[in-house]
């Protein structure tokens, strides 16, 4: 116990008056204190807890005394063992009290370097959980990005359709979501990789309606609802490929006007790039034979055991391949600018050519 404490409660034990100078706040703790303390042979201060049965009177300390208590009770010397934290409180509060008695026994019983080093934390080992996977091409989860910038030909939304296992993308730009458009996508979606058993959606009207459950109960899908308070399910295209949803929103806001014609470089980066959760590539999980992506991801070279040669041809190949994506992406682009320009300027002669026509009718 703090000394100037002790000192106040002895004084007002032995005469009922207060030291000068302290609070009115300190005069009533000091007088609330006193129920559980009496003073013996006017020195000795004893705490005697107010209504315990039987009654004890243990010596109240101070703190050079404490960390001796301390010491002698959780070392014992006889059998070289140190007791635990309620064994070493209940040898000390049988004679000796202090404020916070046993917190400081927690404390320096944690902090006994002996008991650091044997007492160690034995914990049993749980059988590594087997998490059962569909087979691939089971299960796929469909979404809709937009609305985006309008481009030439009129899209202006984003069919995206994510393979469960395989994180394989498919990515489509439509107009407009309406039923008709989303129920022929994921009837192309079917046809080339087979009927699934399982789609998840977000309920969304496109999904929802009458033409996709007759669908869906004709080829025994069944469909699973991705609820708003389900965060794992909800929005479960972007949450389980954000990196290749971020380069589409992000190449989308870049190309304007023909966004949809560059979806596919995009596309191609991502299926041959590495995914460290799964440890292989998109294509090379969905080609387990003859993958077209042989040279696969841009850090092969760890991963497939390559020599430093073959993973700076595979790295030169690749960026060769992708330059050749992108400017096939940028020839149809051109050709599509063309058409409208040429079709544009074809639509201005004939109505200039109107316009003439009827002038030389009129006068």
């Amino acid at each position: 116990m703090d000394p100037l404490k002790a000192a106040h409660l002895k004084l007002y034990l032995r005469h009922k008056t207060y030291a000068q100078g302290i609070s009115v706040t300190e005069k009533k703790m000091i007088w609330r204190s006193s129920h559980n303390f009496t003073i013996a042979n006017g020195e000795t201060l004893y705490y005697v807890k107010k209504n315990a049965v039987p009654i004890r009177r243990r010596v109240v300390i101070g703190e050079e005394e404490k960390l001796k208590v301390l010491r002698e009770a959780h070392e014992n010397a006889a059998s070289e063992c140190h007791s635990g934290i309620n064994s070493t409180y209940h040898k000390i509060a049988g004679a000796v009290y202090w404020p916070g008695l046993y917190k400081d026994v927690a404390s320096y019983c944690k902090r006994c370097e002996m008991c650091c080093h044997k007492n160690t934390r034995k914990v049993l080992e749980r059988l590594p959980t087997c998490v059962r996977l569909p087979a691939i091409f089971d299960r796929w989860v469909v979404d809709t990005v937009g609305p985006l910038n309008q481009t030439v030909v009129g899209n202006q939304y984003m069919f995206i359709a994510t393979e469960y296992v395989s994180r394989w993308v498919i990515v489509s730009s439509v107009k407009e979501v309406s039923v008709e458009s989303m129920t022929e996508l994921i009837i192309h979606l079917q046809s080339n990789f087979g009927i699934p058993k399982i789609v998840i959606h977000d309920q969304a009207a496109e999904f929802n309606s009458c033409l996709n459950k007759a669908v869906c109960n004709l080829l025994e899908i069944k469909v699973e609802i991705a609820y708003t308070r389900q965060p794992k399910k909800e929005g479960r295209t972007i949450w389980m490929n954000p990196p290749v949803v971020q380069k589409l929103l992000e190449m989308a806001k870049e190309k304007e006007n023909d966004w949809d014609v560059h979806l596919y470089p995009v596309l191609f980066r991502y299926r041959a790039s590495w995914q460290d959760k799964w440890q292989v590539t998109p294509s090379r999980l969905l080609y387990t034979e003859g993958n077209p992506l042989e040279f696969d991801h841009m850090n092969s070279g760890m991963q497939s055991g390559l020599s430093a040669d073959d993973t700076e041809a595979s790295i030169l190949r690749l960026q060769d391949y992708e330059l050749s994506v992108k400017e096939c992406a940028n020839l149809l682009s051109e050709a599509r600018n063309r058409k409208l320009r040429s079709s544009r300027s074809a639509a201005t002669i004939n109505a200039q050519e109107g316009y003439m026509q009827y002038s030389k009718k009129t006068y």
